[in-house]
Parts: structure tokens; C-alpha cells; sequence
């Protein structure tokens, strides 16, 4: 049976093989994103609920186990059953002990998850520059988190861009991005910095906070705002780049070990090898009838593609 609301989702993401719907309440202390409901995909069918302390605005970002809830002040993780297994930043009605949230007045400028971990950019009071701090996603109590490193930048106005086991990448206002380890054991790890030129694009937070990168074979698609780059998946660093692409792009459907990007350019949609960024055939034509610099997300299920081109969503299928 389908889940039915009359009202619309806060967000809607997927996680553990499930849909996750996130629906508005009001309460005493105002309006919530509160309602969590997780949909079998093949029916509509209701499985794990939850109430959570997201607010407008929240995005759902998934990773391995765990599907984490963005916010300004407060981030949530879930594992597939719903339960919490963290929480940083402000909490609504705290049970904790007081020092479980060391930075609890700290805001949040991005929010990227990866390799168990979540980190986000946090701008905090006392604090001359933001600051990068990566949690594990699944601690040993969900109560107060766990931090794997919290370090000052340097600079006002960094933004997350991706996240491994073991690494952070970030974009500095400069057109800068910057490679830092953030376990104990990358102590040793020599940070890396990366000159992006035109393709740096706005340096703004992302929409909703969220830094999402798209895996695709050997790499991770990264859309500036301007440009996809290519991180290589293991060492965050740049391997390529397409100036003026509209979006991050997605994998080839049924490409395999997904070795082909489909990257949205203003003719239409690349075709390229994902690890090298070279051309795997030509353009493929696609008229979409948009004011120039509109931001166009692909992803592809079976043999069709799908572009969110604004608040429109159109399915394309390969001709015959």
C-alpha cells in the first residue's frame, strides 16, 4: 500500500535499497521536518519510521549503511532500521550529557558523507576561520559523537566537496581545492592543493548544505557550478575536467564496472571515459529548450536516462 499524505515530502532520498520520504509537522515548537518513512520501491510498501529534528530545508545523503539528514545547526544519522546512530549540532530537547556537543552554537556551510564518516564545514563562534570536522557515522553510542578530527582551515568560506574513509576535499574561495587527511592514520598524510582556475565556479554553500558527489568507475563527478571535475575515488585528486557542463553527470546504464560518463553540456549529453575524461563517442544530441547556465541532473536506471532540468524531470530512451 502507498504511503499517502496530503501535504508534500520535505525532501524524498533512498537509502538501504528503500525510498525515504521525510514529511512536515507542527508542533509546540514549530514547523519540523519530523516524519521519516522509509517505501519499499516495488509496491509502496511501509517499512522503518522515525521521528526525527530535521528542519526545511534537510537533504537526505546516503552512504554505505547510513543515510545522513542535513541541517544549519543540527545533523542526524540513520542506519537502515531508522534508529539514530549520531546527531551534531543543536538538539531540540537534550537528554544528553551537557558536554555531549561540543560545538552546539557552531552553523553548517556543507555536509558530505563518505567511507562511514560525515563531515561538514562549521563556521563557529570564537572560531577566525571555518572550520572541517568528520564524525563516524556509527559510534559506539549515539549520544555524544565521535570525532576522527576537527581542524581549522584557515579561511572563511570553504566548502566540502567530498569524503573517504580517510580523506576530506575542499574548495577555498581562492579556486582552490584541498586534499587533508582525517583519521589517525593519515597523521602523516601531506595535505595536496589544486589550482581549479575557471573551473572552480561560485564559491556559495551548496543547496540544502548538501556536497554530493557522484561515483561513476574509478572516479567521483563533482559539478563546481561551472565545470564537472573528476576526483580520482581514492586520493580525492582531479584527473579531469569539462568546462561549461551543467551538471555532475552519471554512469552509462549498463556500463560496466560503469567505465562510461554521461555528463550534461549545453548540446546535449558527453560521452566519456570515466577514467580518463577522453571522448567515447559523440555528443549525443539533446534539445532541451533552457535559459542558458540551468543546472541539469542525470541519473540512469535500466536503459533510460533521466535529466532534472529545473523543477522539470524528462525520461529519455535511446531511439527504436
Amino acid at each position: 500500500m502507498a504511503l499517502l499524505r496530503p501535504e508534500a515530502p520535505c525532501t524524498v532520498g533512498s537509502g538501504f535499497g528503500d525510498v525515504l520520504a521525510v514529511f512536515r509537522t507542527d508542533g509546540a515548537l514549530g514547523t519540523w521536518c519530523s516524519d521519516v518513512a522509509a517505501l519499499d520501491p516495488a509496491n509502496g510498501a511501509r517499512g522503518p519510521s522515525r521521528n526525527a529534528d530535521l528542519r526545511e530545508g534537510t537533504r537526505l545523503l546516503a552512504d554505505r549503511d547510513h543515510v545522513t539528514g542535513t541541517g544549519a545547526d543540527h545533523v542526524e544519522t540513520w542506519r537502515s532500521d531508522l534508529v539514530l546512530t549520531t546527531e551534531v549540532g543543536r538538539v531540540a530537547t537534550p537528554v544528553q550529557p551537557p558536554d555531549a556537543q561540543p560545538r552546539a552554537d557552531c552553523t553548517n556551510g556543507s555536509i558530505a558523507v563518505g567511507g562511514g564518516t560525515v563531515g561538514m564545514i562549521q563556521r563557529c563562534p570564537g572560531d577566525d576561520s571555518d572550520r572541517l570536522t568528520v564524525v563516524d557515522a556509527d559510534p559506539s553510542s549515539s549520544e555524544k559523537p565521535e570525532e576522527r578530527s576537527s581542524t581549522l582551515l584557515g579561511v572563511r568560506g570553504a566548502r566540502l566537496v567530498a569524503l573517504t574513509d580517510q580523506r576530506a576535499a575542499w574548495a577555498g574561495p581562492d579556486g582552490t581545492l584541498h586534499v587533508v587527511g582525517t583519521s589517525p592514520d593519515t597523521a602523516d598524510l601531506v595535505g595536496t592543493v589544486d589550482i581549479l582556475g575557471p573551473a572552480a565556479g561560485p564559491t556559495t554553500d551548496p543547496p540544502d548544505l548538501a556536497a554530493t558527489v557522484r561515483p561513476v568507475g574509478p572516479v567521483l563527478l563533482w559539478w563546481t557550478g561551472s565545470a564537472t571535475v573528476a576526483l580520482d575515488s581514492g586520493d580525492l585528486r582531479p584527473r579531469w575536467t569539462v568546462p561549461g557542463a551543467l551538471g555532475a553527470g552519471a554512469a552509462w546504464p549498463g556500463s560496466a564496472p560503469a567505465a562510461v560518463a554521461l555528463v550534461p553540456v549545453p548540446e546535449g549529453l558527453a560521452v566519456l571515459d570515466a577514467a580518463t575524461g577522453a571522448p567515447r563517442g559523440p555528443t549525443i544530441p539533446v534539445a532541451r529548450g533552457l535559459p542558458a547556465g540551468t543546472p541539469v541532473a542525470v541519473a540512469a536506471t535500466g536503459t533510460t536516462v533521466v535529466e532534472l532540468r529545473g523543477t522539470t524531470v524528462v525520461a529519455l530512451r535511446p531511439p527504436g
